[in-house]
This record gives structure tokens, sequence and C-alpha cells, in this order.
């Protein structure tokens, strides 16, 4: 038998087929199932969005232009950029003005 015929052979084998066929499949559940992480951009619109302003009645960060509003954000920024994780962020905020000041709580 030479090699060309035993290549054909192989490839014209069903059980081949139904095992590559199901490895396929089950990459794809892999795949589908891995969650993607969210940007900085994606985290800092979420955290400002979490995080209610302190010197504004019922607005988030993201809602308010105030200065310390602004300044705030600035802070988001550069502890999202420093690699700080949301938890920590949000955290930073209910040490300084209490648990009230996340819009949307953490289960913890």
């Amino acid at each position: 038998m030479n090699p060309l015929s035993t290549t054909r052979a192989a490839l014209n084998s069903r059980p081949l087929w139904i095992v590559l066929s199901l490895l396929l499949v089950a990459l794809l559940v892999i795949g589908a199932h891995h969650p993607v992480a969210p940007t900085q951009a994606q985290r800092i619109a979420d955290l400002e969005a979490a995080i209610k302003c302190p010197s504004c009645a019922n607005a988030s960060l993201a809602q308010s232009e105030t200065v310390e509003a602004n300044n705030l954000k600035a802070s988001i920024k550069t502890w999202v950029r420093q690699g700080l994780s949301d938890q920590s962020i949000k955290g930073r905020f209910v040490a300084e003005y209490g648990a009230g000041e996340l819009l949307r709580p953490t289960n913890s």
C-alpha cells in the first residue's frame, strides 16, 4: 500500500471525522464560555457609574461634572491604570465616604 492510498483511507474513515467533529465542538464550547476581561475604559466607566458623587444629591460620578467628581474620576483612572482591582477601588470610597457611596452594593 502506498502512502497516498493510506492517507485517502484515513480521510475517508468515519471514526476519524467523528473524533475531529467532537474535538471541534469541545473547543467551541470552551471558547464560548471563556469570559473576556473588561478593558480599562470599561472598568473606569463601570466604576464611575457605580460610585455616588459625594457632593451631589443622588448622581453617580459618571453623571456629575463638579470639581470634586472630576477629581475622583481622575483618581479612579489612576488606580485602574496602576492595576488596583475594582473591589479595592470601591473599598477606598467606602472607607472615605461610607457604604452609601456605592450605588450598586458589592456582593461580599
